[in-house]
Protein backbone atom coordinates (compact mmCIF):
# COMPACT_ATOMS: atom_id res chain seq x y z
CA UNK A 1 0.00 0.00 0.00
CA UNK A 2 1.31 3.52 -1.18
CA UNK A 3 2.14 5.97 2.03
CA UNK A 4 0.31 8.48 -0.10
CA UNK A 5 -2.46 7.34 -2.10
CA UNK A 6 -3.14 9.16 -5.36
CA UNK A 7 -5.71 9.22 -8.01
CA UNK A 8 -3.80 8.05 -11.26
CA UNK A 9 -5.01 8.82 -14.77
CA UNK A 10 -2.72 5.95 -17.20
CA UNK A 11 -3.12 6.16 -21.00
CA UNK A 12 -1.48 3.39 -23.01
CA UNK A 13 -1.82 -0.26 -21.68
CA UNK A 14 0.25 -2.41 -23.90
CA UNK A 15 3.06 -4.37 -22.91
CA UNK A 16 4.58 -2.54 -20.57
CA UNK A 17 1.32 -0.72 -19.32
CA UNK A 18 -0.41 -3.25 -18.20
CA UNK A 19 1.77 -4.69 -15.90
CA UNK A 20 2.00 -1.11 -14.33
CA UNK A 21 -1.19 -0.53 -13.79
CA UNK A 22 -1.56 -3.91 -11.95
CA UNK A 23 0.97 -2.53 -9.48
CA UNK A 24 -0.15 0.52 -9.34
CA UNK A 25 -3.87 -0.79 -8.28
CA UNK A 26 -2.15 -3.06 -6.27
CA UNK A 27 -0.40 -0.07 -3.95
CA UNK A 28 -3.71 1.26 -3.58
CA UNK A 29 -4.04 4.19 -6.10
CA UNK A 30 -6.90 5.18 -7.01
CA UNK A 31 -6.53 4.24 -11.22
CA UNK A 32 -8.29 5.67 -14.02
CA UNK A 33 -7.95 4.47 -17.28
CA UNK A 34 -10.12 4.94 -20.77
CA UNK A 35 -13.00 3.10 -21.52
CA UNK A 36 -11.36 0.97 -24.39
CA UNK A 37 -9.33 -0.16 -21.87
CA UNK A 38 -10.92 -0.87 -18.90
CA UNK A 39 -10.74 -4.97 -19.49
CA UNK A 40 -7.22 -4.37 -18.93
CA UNK A 41 -6.85 -3.09 -15.43
CA UNK A 42 -9.28 -5.29 -13.23
CA UNK A 43 -9.75 -2.58 -10.29
CA UNK A 44 -9.30 0.32 -12.11
CA UNK A 45 -12.30 2.87 -13.03
CA UNK A 46 -13.02 4.12 -16.54
CA UNK A 47 -14.12 7.90 -18.26
CA UNK A 48 -14.98 8.57 -21.65
CA UNK A 49 -12.18 10.60 -22.63
CA UNK A 50 -8.74 12.10 -21.76
CA UNK A 51 -10.45 15.63 -20.93
CA UNK A 52 -12.49 13.49 -18.58
CA UNK A 53 -9.32 11.90 -17.13
CA UNK A 54 -7.95 14.98 -16.96
CA UNK A 55 -10.20 16.86 -14.78
CA UNK A 56 -10.13 14.61 -11.92
CA UNK A 57 -6.41 12.88 -11.67
CA UNK A 58 -3.32 14.19 -9.77
CA UNK A 59 -1.01 12.70 -12.56
CA UNK A 60 -1.69 11.27 -15.82
CA UNK A 61 1.07 8.30 -17.25
CA UNK A 62 1.73 8.20 -20.29
CA UNK A 63 2.72 4.75 -21.81
CA UNK A 64 1.67 5.10 -25.43
CA UNK A 65 4.20 4.65 -28.80
CA UNK A 66 5.63 7.55 -29.06
CA UNK A 67 4.88 11.43 -29.87
CA UNK A 68 2.71 10.84 -32.62
CA UNK A 69 0.49 9.17 -30.28
CA UNK A 70 0.95 11.97 -26.98
CA UNK A 71 0.71 15.25 -29.60
CA UNK A 72 -3.30 13.02 -29.71
CA UNK A 73 -4.04 13.26 -26.90
CA UNK A 74 -2.22 16.22 -25.40
CA UNK A 75 -4.36 19.14 -25.68
CA UNK A 76 -7.83 17.10 -25.23
CA UNK A 77 -5.31 16.53 -21.23
CA UNK A 78 -4.63 19.91 -21.50
CA UNK A 79 -7.80 21.00 -21.88
CA UNK A 80 -9.22 19.33 -18.84
CA UNK A 81 -6.52 20.17 -16.74
CA UNK A 82 -8.02 23.56 -17.04
CA UNK A 83 -11.39 22.81 -16.30
CA UNK A 84 -10.38 22.13 -12.69
CA UNK A 85 -11.66 23.37 -9.77
CA UNK A 86 -9.50 26.07 -8.49
CA UNK A 87 -8.94 23.84 -5.07
CA UNK A 88 -7.25 21.51 -7.43
CA UNK A 89 -3.35 21.23 -7.72
CA UNK A 90 -1.94 21.76 -11.47
CA UNK A 91 -2.52 18.10 -13.02
CA UNK A 92 0.85 16.80 -13.54
CA UNK A 93 1.65 14.89 -17.14
CA UNK A 94 4.38 11.96 -16.62
CA UNK A 95 5.42 11.33 -20.07
CA UNK A 96 6.84 7.61 -19.70
CA UNK A 97 7.10 7.15 -23.47
CA UNK A 98 10.54 7.24 -25.17
CA UNK A 99 10.74 10.38 -27.16
CA UNK A 100 13.55 13.09 -28.19
CA UNK A 101 14.25 15.89 -25.82
CA UNK A 102 13.58 17.96 -28.39
CA UNK A 103 9.76 16.77 -28.17
CA UNK A 104 9.95 17.62 -24.12
CA UNK A 105 10.97 20.74 -24.77
CA UNK A 106 7.96 21.61 -27.52
CA UNK A 107 5.04 20.60 -24.98
CA UNK A 108 6.43 22.25 -22.25
CA UNK A 109 6.66 25.25 -24.37
CA UNK A 110 3.42 25.46 -25.70
CA UNK A 111 0.97 23.52 -23.67
CA UNK A 112 -0.33 25.55 -20.60
CA UNK A 113 -2.67 23.74 -18.02
CA UNK A 114 -0.26 20.83 -17.01
CA UNK A 115 3.24 20.40 -15.36
CA UNK A 116 5.29 18.01 -17.32
CA UNK A 117 7.41 15.65 -15.72
CA UNK A 118 9.93 13.04 -18.21
CA UNK A 119 9.51 9.60 -16.31
CA UNK A 120 10.84 7.08 -19.27
CA UNK A 121 11.58 3.56 -18.11
CA UNK A 122 13.59 0.52 -18.66
CA UNK A 123 13.34 -2.90 -18.39
CA UNK A 124 11.19 -4.30 -20.88
CA UNK A 125 8.09 -6.21 -20.56
CA UNK A 126 9.59 -8.90 -18.04
CA UNK A 127 10.40 -6.05 -15.97
CA UNK A 128 7.04 -4.40 -16.06
CA UNK A 129 5.79 -8.14 -15.27
CA UNK A 130 8.14 -8.09 -11.91
CA UNK A 131 7.91 -4.46 -11.63
CA UNK A 132 11.50 -3.84 -11.09
CA UNK A 133 12.17 -1.48 -14.12
CA UNK A 134 14.45 1.29 -13.71
CA UNK A 135 12.72 4.39 -13.73
CA UNK A 136 14.65 7.81 -15.13
CA UNK A 137 12.84 10.64 -13.99
CA UNK A 138 13.37 14.75 -14.90
CA UNK A 139 11.13 17.15 -13.63
CA UNK A 140 10.49 20.00 -10.68
CA UNK A 141 11.26 18.20 -7.54
CA UNK A 142 7.67 18.08 -6.57
CA UNK A 143 5.51 17.27 -9.77
CA UNK A 144 8.78 14.50 -9.64
CA UNK A 145 8.43 12.88 -6.10
CA UNK A 146 4.92 12.42 -6.83
CA UNK A 147 5.51 10.76 -10.24
CA UNK A 148 8.35 8.61 -8.35
CA UNK A 149 6.01 7.68 -5.46
CA UNK A 150 3.27 6.85 -7.74
CA UNK A 151 5.83 4.62 -9.93
CA UNK A 152 7.93 3.05 -6.95
CA UNK A 153 5.13 0.28 -7.25
CA UNK A 154 7.17 -0.54 -10.65
CA UNK A 155 10.33 -0.24 -9.96
CA UNK A 156 13.07 2.70 -8.80
CA UNK A 157 12.50 5.74 -9.75
CA UNK A 158 15.45 8.08 -9.47
CA UNK A 159 14.93 11.95 -10.40
CA UNK A 160 18.39 12.65 -12.21
CA UNK A 161 17.69 16.72 -12.70
CA UNK A 162 15.15 19.15 -14.63
CA UNK A 163 12.72 18.75 -16.94
CA UNK A 164 14.22 16.64 -20.01
CA UNK A 165 16.86 14.45 -18.18
CA UNK A 166 14.53 11.41 -17.58
CA UNK A 167 15.04 11.19 -21.55
CA UNK A 168 18.27 12.38 -21.49
CA UNK A 169 19.01 9.07 -19.50
CA UNK A 170 16.77 7.27 -21.63
CA UNK A 171 18.66 7.94 -25.15
CA UNK A 172 21.54 7.00 -23.47
CA UNK A 173 20.08 3.70 -22.30
CA UNK A 174 18.66 2.68 -25.66
CA UNK A 175 21.50 3.71 -27.78
CA UNK A 176 23.46 0.54 -25.53
CA UNK A 177 20.44 -1.28 -25.97
CA UNK A 178 20.33 -0.60 -29.41
CA UNK A 179 23.74 -1.44 -30.34
CA UNK A 180 23.87 -4.66 -28.12
CA UNK A 181 20.91 -5.73 -29.76
CA UNK A 182 22.36 -5.40 -33.48
CA UNK A 183 26.14 -7.15 -32.04
CA UNK A 184 24.57 -9.89 -30.49
CA UNK A 185 22.29 -10.77 -33.65
CA UNK A 186 25.17 -10.45 -36.07
CA UNK A 187 27.73 -12.62 -33.96
CA UNK A 188 24.46 -15.14 -34.03
CA UNK A 189 24.85 -15.29 -37.29
CA UNK A 190 28.60 -15.80 -37.33
CA UNK A 191 28.38 -18.22 -35.22
CA UNK A 192 25.71 -20.51 -36.84
CA UNK A 193 27.29 -20.08 -40.27
CA UNK A 194 30.86 -21.27 -38.42
CA UNK A 195 29.23 -24.70 -37.58
CA UNK A 196 28.70 -23.63 -33.61
CA UNK A 197 25.94 -24.77 -31.26
CA UNK A 198 24.43 -21.02 -30.93
CA UNK A 199 22.36 -21.83 -27.60
CA UNK A 200 25.97 -23.23 -26.20
CA UNK A 201 27.54 -20.29 -27.37
CA UNK A 202 24.90 -17.84 -26.01
CA UNK A 203 25.02 -19.53 -22.71
CA UNK A 204 28.67 -19.22 -22.21
CA UNK A 205 28.75 -15.45 -23.36
CA UNK A 206 25.89 -14.84 -20.76
CA UNK A 207 28.87 -15.94 -18.24
CA UNK A 208 31.53 -13.99 -19.64
CA UNK A 209 32.09 -10.48 -19.71
CA UNK A 210 29.59 -10.13 -22.66
CA UNK A 211 26.87 -11.00 -20.50
CA UNK A 212 23.96 -8.71 -20.11
CA UNK A 213 19.97 -8.72 -19.57
CA UNK A 214 19.37 -8.30 -23.11
CA UNK A 215 21.44 -11.47 -24.37
CA UNK A 216 19.63 -13.22 -21.73
CA UNK A 217 16.27 -12.05 -22.65
CA UNK A 218 17.34 -12.34 -26.76
CA UNK A 219 19.12 -15.01 -26.58
CA UNK A 220 15.90 -17.93 -26.67
CA UNK A 221 14.22 -15.80 -29.73
CA UNK A 222 17.59 -16.15 -31.35
CA UNK A 223 18.50 -19.54 -30.98
CA UNK A 224 15.03 -20.55 -32.02
CA UNK A 225 14.74 -18.07 -34.80
CA UNK A 226 11.64 -16.54 -33.18
CA UNK A 227 10.52 -12.89 -33.73
CA UNK A 228 7.23 -12.61 -31.98
CA UNK A 229 6.81 -9.36 -30.55
CA UNK A 230 8.38 -8.15 -27.32
CA UNK A 231 9.44 -4.97 -28.75
CA UNK A 232 9.13 -4.23 -32.05
CA UNK A 233 12.37 -3.55 -34.49
CA UNK A 234 10.94 -0.13 -35.53
CA UNK A 235 11.30 1.16 -31.87
CA UNK A 236 15.18 0.63 -32.79
CA UNK A 237 15.17 3.28 -35.45
CA UNK A 238 12.81 5.89 -33.39
CA UNK A 239 14.88 5.21 -29.85
CA UNK A 240 18.22 5.85 -31.69
CA UNK A 241 16.65 9.13 -33.37
CA UNK A 242 16.09 10.45 -30.07
CA UNK A 243 19.61 10.15 -28.80
CA UNK A 244 21.03 11.34 -32.18
CA UNK A 245 19.00 14.60 -30.63
CA UNK A 246 20.55 14.29 -27.61
CA UNK A 247 23.89 13.98 -29.12
CA UNK A 248 23.78 17.25 -31.08
CA UNK A 249 22.32 19.26 -28.45
CA UNK A 250 25.63 18.77 -26.22
CA UNK A 251 27.86 19.27 -29.71
CA UNK A 252 28.72 15.20 -29.21
CA UNK A 253 29.42 13.62 -32.78
CA UNK A 254 27.50 10.00 -32.38
CA UNK A 255 30.36 7.21 -33.63
CA UNK A 256 27.25 4.36 -33.11
CA UNK A 257 23.66 6.37 -33.73
CA UNK A 258 24.36 7.07 -36.95
CA UNK A 259 25.21 3.09 -38.30
CA UNK A 260 22.21 2.29 -35.81
CA UNK A 261 19.59 4.37 -37.19
CA UNK A 262 20.20 3.54 -40.56
CA UNK A 263 20.36 -0.44 -40.09
CA UNK A 264 17.04 0.12 -38.69
CA UNK A 265 15.75 2.42 -41.40
CA UNK A 266 16.77 -0.36 -43.96
CA UNK A 267 15.25 -3.32 -41.91
CA UNK A 268 12.14 -1.17 -41.76
CA UNK A 269 12.11 -0.83 -45.48
CA UNK A 270 12.29 -4.73 -45.69
CA UNK A 271 9.23 -5.01 -44.08
CA UNK A 272 10.50 -6.54 -40.58
CA UNK A 273 9.88 -3.38 -38.24
CA UNK A 274 6.65 -4.96 -36.99
CA UNK A 275 8.86 -7.66 -35.87
CA UNK A 276 10.70 -8.50 -32.69
CA UNK A 277 14.05 -6.65 -32.11
CA UNK A 278 15.55 -10.19 -32.59
CA UNK A 279 14.38 -9.87 -36.16
CA UNK A 280 17.96 -7.77 -37.26
CA UNK A 281 19.33 -11.69 -36.93
CA UNK A 282 17.18 -12.27 -40.22
CA UNK A 283 17.74 -9.28 -41.69
CA UNK A 284 21.77 -9.64 -41.51
CA UNK A 285 21.59 -13.50 -42.43
CA UNK A 286 18.98 -12.18 -45.37
CA UNK A 287 21.41 -9.33 -46.00
CA UNK A 288 24.65 -10.60 -46.38
CA UNK A 289 24.04 -14.28 -47.68
CA UNK A 290 25.31 -14.84 -51.36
Amino acid sequence: MSPSPHTVGIIGLGSMGKPMAGHIISAGHDVVVLHRSLPKAPGARAVDTPRHMARQCDVVILLVPGAPEIDGVLEELAEGARERDADHDRLVLAISSTVSPVDITRWHRDTSGVEFVDAPISGGEAGAIRGDLSVMVGGDDAAAGLVSDVLSSCGRPVHLGPLGAGQVAKACNQLICAAEIVAISEASVVAERAGLDLATLLDLLQGGYAGSTILADKTPKLVAHDYSVSAQAAFVHKDVSAYLDAARATGTTSVLGGPIAAAAQQLIDSGLGEQDSAVFQKWIADRTEK
